[in-house]
């Protein structure tokens, strides 16, 4: 701003003037010269005299000040000061606080010494003492007020309750004489204030540390009315703050940016975790985050935090902060919040496939054209919110290293990263380390298995662009039950599925899911579903039998329950967008009511001879060293494949532990170990002329 150091040129000459006439007035009352008693080592008689005669009156000297000879001048720089203070920073502090004229010139008297420094002099030989280089409310009264009752009303601006000291612009410190009167007191000016004053337009660090700017990501096209409404209503004078409800990352914060830009605000982010532990820090913080926001016309935004037991103290900062600011503020709730501040209250709707698809294209700009035919099915695998989709696109630019468009994997891999996150707490997370060659299935499982992946992959060309999804009756979750005896390769079946569709693969253990506390299981079943919604993560339950079993006959409450714990479980799934699996040793165990809202039942059979020679020879990788292996035996062993390649392992080790290839009596050795970890017999039948080999 150019104008702005002529101003304060012109602010510190005003100053000087107004020194002048006071001091003028000091030495009509000064018995002796100034400078014979600057160092206050004693106070002469006849200054004593006068003070005892009644001081320094102010009514006499507004008499003196009428008959100024420079008076002229004095009015003459604050009528030039009058027309500039209005654009100047000064104007801008006096709209946000509601200051006085006289308010104006105390902060001025303040930041003086910053653009003058020769003032501070000045300062202290009107106050006849030498270390008293800083303005007080006594300068303060004498040189902006006219009498004693005008001084008098004056003070009122200097209590506690009033803009300059309520907002902190200027402090009354104790300053070097302690216990000296209020209006011998230093009057210092924040440095914030200072700051703003000189053109800064930083915020203060202290609300920096705790705080982010709202990410400028475009709004969805389906929430610009919601937006306008809002505004509206708002604009209107119906309320100054927002609760925006509904479920995470759904837009609700930059509906918040939009509507409170149109109000002219600009829109902060506050982390509850991040304020003040201590009372006495967060008293400051708080009105530290109620004068920014009058000084550069903020609002702030809070998210509620979870009912997590281990987030009570941040639930008690984040209520604090909602009831005390008194400052615009839009909170983001599942729920309506409960609070004795008045809020408009909007849900905000998560916005569907083809919102999202706009989104991508907006944010990926030039690079959308690359992906443009992949964008459906990446709405339909992942469903992000704004946010998320933003800070995905980033990820895939930098995926990409800049070096050409993004490419369709970039962004699978980035919407991964974004979602997978907020499983682990609540599941093992599996690394898919299969693939379609390292599994050995019958032909029609391997066929069913490939099946479903293709559904997996297809379901935006055949829901969205067939149409198939208009006549849907339930969700579009494409769900399976892997059933079959332990070891045969259910769980790498999904691990073989994830790998081939690029997606995170989560094992849940029903067993230990299902509470015998009514409503706690669908709790848990909740937390699952919506932990993952976003990711479309596949899901694999595991000890299905657990919570599924011949229920439909209702003969008590137990059944009852159980039931509708079911019937959650199967809701959930059919309305997953990604693909839920449950796995399970007792197939006959659950009912068949249960089973037809499943789309596909997957049986593993136990492997037969010539599937157990070929999972033997895979157990082993090329790069082993390896003697000669008697596989025709090896398959005559009737064992699953997990227990195949558990003695293939422990026979590496043994070997390993020698020095030498793997050999068939090392595995062997191994074959009995697992044997006996199964409680399965070796009997001289199965083992012919291996009976009795090595242990």
């Amino acid at each position: 701003m150019t104008e702005l150091p002529s101003y304060y040129r012109l602010e510190c000459r005003r100053l000087r003037l107004l020194l002048k006439r006071h001091i003028a007035w000091l030495r009509t009352r000064w018995s002796v010269e100034a400078g014979d008693n600057y160092q206050g080592a004693a106070i002469p008689d006849q200054w004593a005299d006068r003070l005892l005669e009644g001081g320094l009156d102010p009514d006499q000297e507004a008499e003196f000040r009428r008959l100024w000879p420079e008076n002229c001048r004095i009015e003459d720089v604050t009528a030039s000061i009058a027309a500039l203070r209005e654009r100047m920073p000064m104007g801008a502090l006096a709209r946000a606080f509601d200051l006085t004229a006289f308010d104006c010139d105390l902060v001025m008297l303040a930041a003086a010494p910053d653009f003058d420094p020769s003032i501070e002099i000045l300062y202290a030989y009107a106050q006849d003492d030498a270390a008293r280089k800083y303005p007080t409310a006594q300068i303060a009264l004498a040189l902006f007020t006219d009498g004693a009752a005008a001084r008098f009303a004056a003070q009122r601006r200097l209590e506690e309750a009033a803009p300059l000291r309520r907002f902190e612009l200027v402090a009354v410190e104790e300053g070097p004489n302690a216990g000296a009167a209020f209006h011998a007191r230093p009057l210092k000016l924040d440095d914030r204030i200072r700051e703003f004053l000189a053109g800064s337009d930083a915020l203060d660090p202290r609300l920096v540390r705790l705080t982010r700017e709202a990410p400028a990501i475009a709004l969805p096209g389906a929430q610009q009315s919601l937006v306008e409404d809002l505004h509206k209503r708002m604009e209107s004078g119906a309320c100054d703050s927002l609760n925006l409800t509904g479920p995470a990352d759904c837009g609700k914060l930059l509906v918040a940016r939009a509507v409170f830009r149109r109000l002219g605000r600009r829109l902060i982010e506050v982390d509850p975790q991040r304020l003040p532990s201590e009372a006495g820090d967060r008293e400051a913080t708080l009105r530290i985050a109620v004068r920014e926001a009058r000084l550069a016309s903020l609002a702030y935004f809070l998210k509620a935090p979870e009912g997590d037991p281990g987030e009570k103290q941040a639930a008690a900062k984040f209520l604090e902060w909602v009831e005390r600011v008194q400052a615009p503020i839009a909170v983001d709730s599942a729920e309506r919040l409960a609070s004795s501040r008045g809020f408009l209250v909007s849900a905000v709707e998560r916005p569907g496939r083809k919102f999202q698809v706009q989104m991508w294209s907006a944010t990926l700009g030039d690079h959308a054209a690359a992906v443009e035919s992949e964008l459906a099915d990446l709405v339909e695998q992942f469903d992000l919110g704004p946010e998320a989709i933003a800070r995905a696109a980033q990820d895939a630019r930098t995926r990409s290293n800049g070096a050409g468009p993004v490419a369709a994997a970039h962004l699978w891999d980035a919407c991964r990263a974004q979602s997978g996150w907020r499983m682990e707490d609540l599941a093992q997370r599996l690394a898919p380390a299969h693939s379609w060659d390292d599994i050995v299935l019958t032909p029609d499982t391997e066929k069913q298995l490939r099946e479903i992946g293709a559904q997996v992959a297809r379901r935006a060309q055949v829901y969205e662009r067939w149409g198939f999804a208009r006549d849907l009756r339930r969700g579009r979750g494409i769900s399976a039950l892997f059933s079959g005896p332990s070891g045969v390769g259910k769980t790498m079946s999904a691990e073989v599925l994830a790998n081939h569709l690029a997606l995170d693969l989560y094992r849940i253990d029903l067993a230990g899911v299902v509470s015998k506390y009514i409503g706690e299981t669908e709790k848990n079943l909740r937390r699952i579903f919506d932990a993952t919604e976003q990711s479309g993560a596949i899901l694999f339950f595991d000890e299905a039998d657990a919570l599924f079993g011949k229920r439909t006959e209702v003969k008590d409450s137990h059944d009852r329950y159980a039931n509708i714990e079911v019937n959650y479980l199967l809701q959930r799934m059919e309305e997953y967008r990604g693909l839920a699996i449950l796995a399970t040793n007792r197939k006959s165990a659950l009912d068949r009511a249960f089973l037809r809202r499943l789309r596909f039942l997957v049986d593993f059979p136990f492997p037969d001879a010539a599937h157990r020679r070929e999972i033997w020879f895979k157990s082993f990788p090329e790069d082993a060293p390896r003697g000669e292996l008697d596989f025709d035996f090896l398959a005559r062993l009737e064992i699953a494949g997990g227990n195949i390649r558990n003695i293939a392992l422990n026979a590496a080790f043994l070997a390993a532990e020698r020095g030498g290839r793997i050999e068939f009596d090392d595995v062997l050795h191994a074959v009995h170990r697992e044997y006996s970890k199964i409680d399965k017999l070796v009997t001289e039948s199965e083992f012919g002329r291996h009976y009795g080999g090595r242990r």
